[in-house]
């Protein structure tokens, strides 16, 4: 059974080897066949081609009924297009609401295709088993990889230190972060300036002194 076509190239033999041992699965338990085709280039309308290959590879064990398509085009205008097919055994699978939730648009802004496809398909396959009620034993892959994970918890970490520091400067000078915020600097340079300028001053007498 076809479970995954990648004409474009954009997806890891991991991720291809996880949809086809999830989507056999699946459709052991529920006789509900998932297949995800991405496409470079549009021989014909997004929504229309996913129809299209419901039928004509005779997905569902030849019954097009039991057939959800996820199809995904890209582009090399760094544009891509994106539907999903439900046969008419799972056309009630999602609400109209959750169909325009079910692709990320900043995934395919960023050409980030591999993880917005996986995201899809895990949504896909909660869907499905929570329909029928069964649990697949494999598990659901992260759409995030290990460097995609530390990037964001060091941008996470950096921004939580970063706010401690303001924090400590408020509480430690609460005067002095107000002055910064209205004058841009601080009542500590501020006094600091007056005080040399006082002393100016009595320099300044210093030399009225000598004169006389």
């Amino acid at each position: 059974n076809l479970y995954i076509q990648d004409y474009s190239k954009c997806l890891s033999e991991k991720t291809k080897a996880h949809i086809r041992q999830a989507s056999a699965e699946l459709q052991e338990k529920t006789k509900t066949h998932v297949c995800v085709v991405i496409a470079d280039y549009p021989p014909k309308p997004i929504a229309q081609y996913a129809e299209t290959i419901a039928h004509n590879w005779e997905l569902g064990d030849k019954n097009p009924q039991n057939s959800i398509v996820i199809a995904i085009y890209t582009s090399i205008e760094d544009l891509s297009e994106r539907a999903i097919y439900l046969g008419d055994n799972n056309s009630d699978l999602f609400t109209k609401s959750e169909l325009r939730l079910l692709f990320n648009k900043s995934d395919f802004k960023d050409r980030a295709f591999e993880r917005a496809t996986i995201k899809a398909y895990n949504k896909v396959l909660k869907k499905v088993c929570d329909k029928h009620q069964v649990q697949l034993t494999t598990p659901e892959l992260s759409p995030y990889t290990i460097w995609y994970l530390i990037y964001f918890w060091s941008l996470l970490i950096g921004v939580f230190l970063f706010l401690l520091l303001v924090l400590w400067y408020i509480f430690s000078d609460p005067l002095g972060f107000i002055a910064l915020l209205i004058f841009g600097k601080s009542s500590t340079s501020t006094s600091g300036s007056s005080r040399s300028s006082g002393g100016g001053g009595s320099s300044g007498g210093g030399g009225t002194d000598s004169r006389f």
